[in-house]
């Protein structure tokens, strides 16, 4: 199973405001949708809170909250899953490959948010995809620390750059990736 993060974020670092993104951007869209359709998507309480409780459709929605009770009384979709742990994430993410599996190979599973997410999974993530609006925006969340150890801890390549006409700016999408340690991938391979 291979874990991969997937985030954009402003000039500053910053992800949302008031528990959404703080802009509008097709192509970040279409990019999102593209590397999670058809994977287990693993994110918090309030991401899936910022999406109105609704499950990404097309993707497994592995929710991590303390809160699983209250939610899994209101929420009663195929598609999704309400765990109380990253470690008990991973594991949902390999039952759901181990009933889905199909001849494609690699196992993918996406961390999608929110910071909190973000900064338990990564010593874990081998693939990040980082889209970098090239503005400043008015956030109240930032994950500049993890944008630093993704700098410094993975081989990141530019994919695309275009201009956006909506936000007025550049927006850069960036691949990295990085061979984790032995002892990572074993770790790993306990949840299958």
């Amino acid at each position: 199973m291979q874990i991969s993060i997937i985030v954009a974020t402003d000039n500053n670092g910053g992800i949302g405001a008031n528990n959404s993104l703080p802009w509008m951007c097709r192509e970040d869209m279409i990019h999102f949708r593209k590397k999670t359709i058809g994977k287990p998507g693993i994110m918090g309480r309030a991401t899936f809170e910022s999406m109105k409780c609704q499950p990404l459709s097309e993707r497994f929605n592995i929710v991590v909250t303390t809160q699983d009770g209250m939610f899994r009384s209101k929420h009663n979709y195929d598609n999704i899953v309400f765990v109380n742990s990253p470690k008990a994430a991973l594991q949902a993410a390999q039952y759901w490959y181990d009933i889905n599996r199909d001849d494609a190979g690699i196992e993918d599973v996406m961390v999608i948010g929110g910071s909190t997410i973000y900064e338990a999974f990564l010593p874990v993530v081998e693939t990040a995809y980082v889209t970098t609006i090239h503005k400043e925006f008015h956030c109240d969340t930032n994950i500049r620390k993890l944008l630093r150890n993704i700098q410094s801890q993975f081989d990141m390549q530019t994919v695309k750059t275009y201009n956006d006409v909506v936000n007025c700016c550049q927006v850069t999408f960036a691949r990295g990736s990085r061979e984790l340690p032995a002892d990572v991938r074993e770790l790993i391979k306990l949840f299958k």
